[in-house]
């Protein structure tokens, strides 16, 4: 029993017998539950370059000497002198003692 076979070979669909009946379709599409997906239009030659608004590139401004076009790391010159920087904040009152 041990080389025996339990199941028993069946012929292909090629040898099938021929019936009256329709060949058996597919199920019909139904739609899914959920919210359906975009779908996505292929625009046609020459529709997607007109009207398009570019961003315009940030140009790149130097902290040592504050001109465009080139970074504190790529400057070349010697440094500009700084000018202090105001600090900001309320300005301190002259106290009454003090004039």
């Amino acid at each position: 029993m041990g080389q025996t076979l339990l199941i028993a070979p069946i012929p292909g669909v090629k040898q099938w017998e021929k019936t009256g009946l329709p060949e058996p379709t597919p199920p019909p599409l139904r739609t899914m539950t959920g919210r359906p997906s975009s779908k996505k239009r292929r625009k046609e030659i020459g529709e997607g370059t007109t009207g398009q608004v570019k961003r315009q590139k940030k140009s790149n401004k130097c902290g040592k000497c504050g001109q465009l076009g080139h970074s504190k790391r790529t400057y070349k010159n010697e440094p500009m002198p700084q000018e202090p920087k105001n600090k900001g904040g309320r300005p301190v009152e002259q106290s009454a003692s003090a004039k």
